[in-house]
């Protein structure tokens, strides 16, 4: 995978044709969401297997789209901030969704059994789909050479952003543990 603008082929590349969700490209007036946001969603996707479920995409109504309505029709027992409730969900890692501020394009995730605040996971779409696929490419080598050590994965991946296992709350420390656990 390249540093240059990542396509779909890369995510295809790692997950299979059938393991890639596009998202319907939003006109920008009639979308909270950025153009960037919207044409990545679009032209991209997010990646759909056993290490993300991909929210399904917009049509999906058994689903709930935003992080207002999710939170509430999950009735986790917690309340999500107000400011929160509009965030688009992409999708969900084993014990957290993950949501996209239309605002200034980050990734936050909800973890299932927190307390309902979101934490910071990833500067934007690109970040999570490129962790994402070295997340993939890290455990297919783990299975080739039981002694690739788990800090190679958490390295490669702050390489291109730092956030990911920058709070202690967040997903990817949870993952990373599971891996130095060998439950992952």
């Amino acid at each position: 995978m390249s540093s240059e603008s990542m396509a779909t082929g890369d995510v295809i590349e790692a997950f299979g044709l059938e393991g890639v969700v596009l998202f319907p490209y939003a006109q920008a007036e009639s979308s909270p969401l950025s153009a960037r946001a919207s044409s990545f969603l679009s032209r991209v996707g997010v990646p759909n297997d056993y290490f993300f479920i991909s929210r399904g995409g917009p049509e999906e109504e058994e689903e709930s789209v935003y992080v207002g309505s999710w939170a509430a029709d999950e009735d986790f027992g917690f309340d999500v901030p107000e400011e929160c409730g509009s965030w688009l969900i992409v999708g969900h890692f084993p014990c957290a969704a993950t949501a996209l501020n239309p605002a200034d394009d980050h990734i936050y995730a909800f973890s299932y059994d927190g307390d309902g605040k979101p934490v910071l996971i990833h500067r934007d779409l690109d970040s999570l789909v490129r962790s994402l696929i070295t997340l993939k490419y890290f455990c297919a080598e783990r299975e080739e050479n039981e002694d690739l050590a788990p800090e190679e994965l958490r390295a490669r991946i702050e390489s291109f952003d730092r956030l990911p296992f920058s709070d202690e709350a967040s997903e990817w420390n949870r993952v990373y543990a599971e891996i130095v656990d060998g439950i992952f």
